[in-house]
């Protein structure tokens, strides 16, 4: 039997649809390759310019969003793209580095911007009550901030807990610039160690409270593992407030918006440590851990 009109006007439709969505895909690639052409000889450029960078992160470092690189675009569309293009070339560069060589790299360059951005004097609200909790249950006068970048977090406690002995480690040197001109000459109980902590391991020796603070998302599960190990086989008691990207399928796989970054299973860490977890918090790929060694 012949087709109906109906039936071919459909066939016809779906067709046009199909071309459409080939052409336009087709059209993404290309202004993809142009894009590709364009931002490796600019970003090239521009990456060796010191000024262009210095007048970046000034600029950057001023605008108050949740997303500085979004909210250049609204006061220029030219900075947006010339940040865009710096930025991907600087990936591009530092791409093959080792993990912890990258992230030193990465936050020698953004922490500046990422640390005069959060203006804000609040501890996540579940963070505060683990910690408050750990203070008056455990005693807790010594703490030690893995990953303390800028302070952020470790200038929140520093003041609102005078009482207690805060150290920070980090891998940056732009958080020991920062150290060294906003926190020292203010916070006396918070002291500094630059360094990755598998180097610093001892430390956890001398603390009774270690908290991170989206710090272990940056360690793949071998050294995720050496540092549980580690701490199952101190003499003494210690807690742990872990705030994380966290994932239930298995013990780590790769954090799908961030490169060399991860999601960990710690509930199972805490799990199979024979620790005791005291309290935990999970929303989506997120989660806060509260527990203890012994």
């Amino acid at each position: 039997m012949p087709q109906s009109t109906a039936g071919k006007t459909n066939i016809l439709i779906v067709g046009m649809r199909k071309t459409l969505k080939i052409i336009d895909k087709g059209f993404g690639h290309f202004v993809y390759l142009c894009s590709r052409i364009l931002w490796f000889p600019l970003g090239w450029i521009l990456d060796k310019i010191p000024s262009f960078n210095k007048a970046r992160i000034k600029h950057l470092s001023h605008l108050h969003g949740a997303n500085p690189y979004a909210e250049i675009m609204k006061e220029s569309k030219l900075w947006y793209f010339l940040n865009q293009v710096y930025t991907r070339y600087f990936y591009y560069k530092i791409r093959k580095l080792p993990q912890v060589q990258w992230q030193q790299e990465r936050w020698n360059n953004y922490g500046e911007i990422y640390y005069e951005n959060r203006t804000d004097d609040k501890l996540p609200p579940k963070f505060e009550e683990f910690f408050k909790d750990a203070l008056s249950r455990f005693n807790v006068s010594s703490v030690f901030d893995i990953g303390c970048g800028g302070g952020t977090i470790a200038k929140i406690l520093c003041a609102k807990y005078p009482k207690i002995n805060l150290t920070g480690i980090d891998i940056a040197d732009k958080s020991l610039e920062i150290y060294n001109r906003e926190i020292k000459p203010i916070y006396k109980n918070f002291d500094f160690i630059k360094g990755s902590i598998l180097d610093h391991l001892e430390i956890l020796k001398k603390v009774e409270l270690f908290y991170t603070y989206n710090v272990f998302m940056h360690l793949d599960e071998t050294e995720i593992r050496l540092f549980f190990q580690y701490i199952a086989n101190l003499p003494n008691r210690i807690i742990g407030i872990f705030h994380e990207p966290y994932t239930e399928e298995k013990m780590t796989k790769p954090y799908p918006s961030g490169p060399k970054d991860f999601c960990h299973n710690f509930k199972s860490y805490i799990s199979n440590y024979n620790f005791t977890l005291l309290n935990a918090e999970t929303t989506g790929t997120f989660g806060i851990f509260y527990f203890t060694t012994k």
